[in-house]
This record gives C-alpha cells, structure tokens and sequence, in this order.
C-alpha cells in the first residue's frame, strides 16, 4: 500500500509541476506580446486560476491519500 500511495504523490507533483510551467509560459509569452492592459490582467487572472486548480487538486490528493490510510487502519 505504501508503494501505491508513493507512486501517486510523485505523479501528482509531477502533474502540478508540468501544470506551472505551461501555464507560467503561456502568460509570459501573452505578457510579452500585448500592449493592453486588459489582456495582461486577462493572462494575471489565468495563473490565479491554474494556482485555484492545483489547489483543489491538492486537496483531492490529501483525501485520496486518507481514504488509503483510514481503510489500511481499519483493516489491521
């Protein structure tokens, strides 16, 4: 059990990592190629929205990870 639990928390830094550089990429090259203001807010507002995401994914990760523990337990 422990193995399964390891492997899913390497794939899920794994996940957020490529997550944060497409989207930090994204943003840079829309920053570096627009003049209005509106669409930088508009590339601000999209890292918020990945960092919205990767914490609901997190979150979802720390209840994966107690339903593995809290069935091991009740088990044994």
């Amino acid at each position: 059990m422990k193995i399964f639990m390891i492997i899913f928390m390497i794939m899920v830094v794994i996940v957020e990592l490529f997550i944060l550089v497409g989207c930090s990429l994204t943003v840079k090259y829309q920053v570096e190629m627009t003049t209005d203001t509106s669409e930088m807010l508009g590339a601000v507002y999209s890292i918020l929205d990945t960092l919205g995401m990767i914490i609901i994914f997190n979150l979802l990760y720390l209840v994966v990870m107690y339903i593995l523990y809290f069935k091991k337990t009740k088990r044994g």
